[in-house]
């Protein structure tokens, strides 16, 4: 086929430098959407333990009958409610879009910690018997937080 003919040589290298190029164009696609996943998930992440964090501090409303110590934070009649920290998570992953199974948030010292199975969006469509499988990442996310708490 290309036997000594003249510009098959050149017709070779410009063939496998296109197969090169579109490769490197397809894995640059899946790398960016994996990437744009993750840092959805992240973002979720954060939001959720924002959100966590908040209703541990909304749990002191109305202890007192005096306005100020309402506003103000008194740190050992704050109160961790587990589930729901999870109704939280699974919500605000809802509004994301991505569905979290085996969801657990646990409160030790200063850390609130965040773990899950998170379904991706981003199929593997190349990959005849995987492609409608759902894949899942597992997720475990730490953030500071306030001490004095109850359980």
């Amino acid at each position: 086929m290309l036997k000594d003919e003249k510009g098959s040589g050149m017709l070779f290298t410009v063939f496998y430098l296109v197969l090169i190029f579109g490769l490197l164009i397809i894995g640059v696609d899946l790398f960016y959407q994996v990437g744009t996943e993750r840092a959805n998930i992240n973002t979720a992440c954060v939001q959720s333990s924002e959100k966590i964090q908040y209703s541990i501090l909304k749990s002191q409303d109305g202890q007192s009958g005096n306005e100020y110590d309402n506003k103000h934070i008194v740190s050992n009649s704050l109160y961790f409610d587990k589930q729901n920290a999870i109704n939280i998570v699974t919500q605000v992953f809802n509004e994301y879009g991505y569905t979290i199974n085996n969801v657990d948030v646990s409160l030790n010292d200063y850390t609130l910690t965040i773990t899950g199975n998170v379904a991706l969006k981003t199929k593997n469509v190349l990959n005849k018997l995987t492609r409608n499988q759902t894949l899942y990442v597992p997720i475990n996310y730490h953030s500071r937080i306030f001490k004095n708490y109850q359980e």
